[in-house]
């Protein structure tokens, strides 16, 4: 079975930044009606960051007391 090659995330980074540019461009919408926009997106994407970060850790420190 041969192994599938996994995209660099340096890759991923650059994509998800010009696919979020063209979205911006594409939209026609000034910026005045963007920076609200962009504002939601930000906060819903820290909050599930810290998420992200929070599970990590308590999986992390329950897999060190089953150690």
């Amino acid at each position: 079975m041969e192994e599938k090659i996994k995209k660099p995330l340096s890759l991923i980074i650059k994509e998800c930044r010009e696919n979020i540019e063209s979205a911006i461009n594409t939209s026609n919408l000034p910026p005045y009606l963007l920076e609200p926009v962009l504002k939601d997106y930000y906060n819903q994407v820290s909050i599930l960051a810290h998420n992200m970060t929070t599970e990590e850790e308590n999986e992390y420190l329950s897999s060190l007391k089953n150690d």
